[in-house]
């Protein structure tokens, strides 16, 4: 199964996301992420055994133990690569605490050291939508334009997420939320 540990977001956050569709949304060939699938990834684990599922939380349960709920701020848009060839459009997050970077670097060690790939260069966002094709013009203006209020959001757990890929796009299920103490 393909998986990821990733932060969920208040539903009320995935809404106000959503609605970032209406001013980006120029007509171009840009695949908009369903709100329910609205996340912030901390570790992408890609395909693991339903054997790794008890692993996984354990190390997701270490790097958690004792960090406690911490805030994080939705601000500002921009794209992967680059603005000059976007292929990613997504939403940035703050962390004025230092308890997400505190957590995303316990968690990577943690699985590194039961075995799964380290990743590079974390970058907290949540993508909102991908670019198909090639990148228009419009698109980016629109992105460079387009302001997005900042949103303050608690952090009370992580969770162990499964993506399948379908033709309408992935859909995620929870597997094992795990609690900040």
């Amino acid at each position: 199964m393909r998986a990821f540990v990733a932060i969920d977001l208040p539903d009320e956050l995935k809404q106000r996301l959503s609605g970032l569709r209406q001013l980006l949304d120029r007509g171009e060939p840009l695949a908009w992420i369903k709100p329910t699938g609205f996340h912030l990834t901390l570790h992408f684990l890609g395909e693991i055994e339903k054997t790794d599922i008890e692993r996984v939380s354990n190390c997701m349960r270490v790097a958690a133990a004792g960090l406690g709920s911490f805030e994080l701020v939705m601000a500002g848009l921009n794209a992967f690569p680059n603005l000059r060839a976007p292929k990613v459009v997504w939403a940035g997050v703050q962390d004025p605490t230092g308890k997400l970077d505190k957590l995303q670097k316990k968690l990577q060690g943690e699985l590194e050291s039961k075995g799964f790939r380290r990743e590079n260069n974390f970058v907290p966002h949540v993508t909102i939508a991908r670019v198909k094709g090639s990148p228009v013009r419009a698109t980016v203006k629109a992105i460079k334009s387009t302001k997005l209020e900042e949103s303050v959001f608690w952090v009370n757990e992580i969770v162990l997420m499964q993506s399948k890929l379908e033709p309408g796009g992935s859909v995620y299920s929870r597997l094992v939320p795990v609690n900040l103490s």
